[in-house]
C-alpha cells in the first residue's frame, strides 16, 4: 500500500481518533435480514489474514433477483487492526475516489461517488464494515447500514448474568482476561464487550481478551446476544490502575 493511499484518506487522523481510556470489541458479529424484504442468498466465512475473519453474505429483496446487497465484516483483533483493514480495502476498490460516509460514522467511514453502484465501507471498534449495492441509489445501503448499527449498539439491561469475565495478571503493562458462558452461543450470536479506562482488544486464543495500560480503575461489562433470544452479561472492574 502506498503512502499516498493512507493519505488520501487520512489514515493517521483515523488512528490518532481512536480513544485510550476507553473501547468496544465485538467477537463472532454476522449481520442478518429480518424476516419479510430480505433473504440471505449466499454465505461464507474467510480468513482474510491471520487474525482477521471475514463473514460475507449476499443478501437479495425476496422475488427480486435484481436488487441484492453484499455485506463483508472482517473481525480484526483490535480499533487499530480495523482502520488497517478498512484502508487496504479502500486501496484494493476500483472506484478512482471514495467521499466521506455519514457523519455519525466519522473519520473511518467512505462511500462510492454518485456515478458508481452504491457502497459504504467504514470502521466500527475492532470491526471493518463494507456494504455495497447493485443500485446506484443508497436506499438499500442505508437500511443494511441502521440494521447493522442497531445489532452494534444493543446492550441489554435485562439480561441474565451468566457470562463470567475474569483478570490474570501479566509482566508487561496489560492486563488479561477470560469470558466464559457455561453453554455454547448459538451461530447467529455473538459477543460484545465494553471496556471503560482502558482499550480492550481480543486476544489470539478463545476466551482472551486484553486490556491496555490505563491511569485509573477499569471497568468492562459483557454481552452475549442473539437475535430473538434470551441475552446474557457480565462485568469486570479493577480498582488498581495498570
Amino acid at each position: 500500500m502506498t503512502e499516498d493511499i493512507r493519505a488520501q484518506y487520512k489514515a493517521k487522523e483515523i488512528l490518532a481518533s481512536i480513544p485510550s481510556d476507553r473501547g468496544e470489541l465485538f467477537i463472532g458479529y454476522r449481520p442478518a435480514a429480518k424476516p419479510g424484504k430480505w433473504r440471505e442468498q449466499f454465505h461464507q466465512t474467510l480468513e482474510r489474514q491471520p487474525g482477521r475473519r471475514l463473514s460475507r453474505s449476499v443478501f437479495e429483496i425476496a422475488g427480486n433477483t435484481k436488487g441484492s446487497v453484499v455485506v463483508e465484516v472482517a473481525e480484526c483483533a483490535s480499533a487499530r487492526d480495523a482502520v488497517e483493514d478498512l484502508i487496504e480495502t479502500l486501496a484494493e476498490n476500483q472506484a478512482a475516489a471514495l467521499g466521506p460516509g455519514p457523519e455519525s460514522l466519522q473519520p473511518a467511514a467512505f462511500r462510492h461517488p454518485e456515478q458508481a453502484p452504491a457502497g459504504l465501507f467504514f470502521a466500527r471498534a475492532n470491526l471493518r464494515i463494507s456494504i455495497m449495492s447493485q443500485s446506484k441509489a443508497s436506499d438499500d445501503v442505508d437500511e443494511w447500514l441502521g440494521l447493522i448499527q442497531h445489532d452494534l449498539d444493543l446492550a441489554p439491561r435485562d439480561a441474565r448474568d451468566s457470562l463470567e469475565i475474569r483478570s490474570e495478571d501479566t509482566q508487561d503493562n496489560a492486563t488479561r482476561l477470560h469470558y466464559k458462558l457455561p453453554w455454547k452461543v448459538g451461530p447467529e450470536g455473538w459477543f460484545k464487550f465494553v471496556s471503560k479506562g482502558a482499550p480492550i482488544e481480543r486476544g489470539e486464543k478463545p476466551g482472551e481478551l486484553f486490556l491496555g495500560p490505563s491511569k485509573a480503575g477499569v471497568t468492562v461489562q459483557g454481552w452475549v446476544l442473539e437475535r430473538g433470544r434470551e441475552s446474557y452479561k457480565g462485568e469486570f472492574e479493577s480498582t488498581a490502575g495498570k
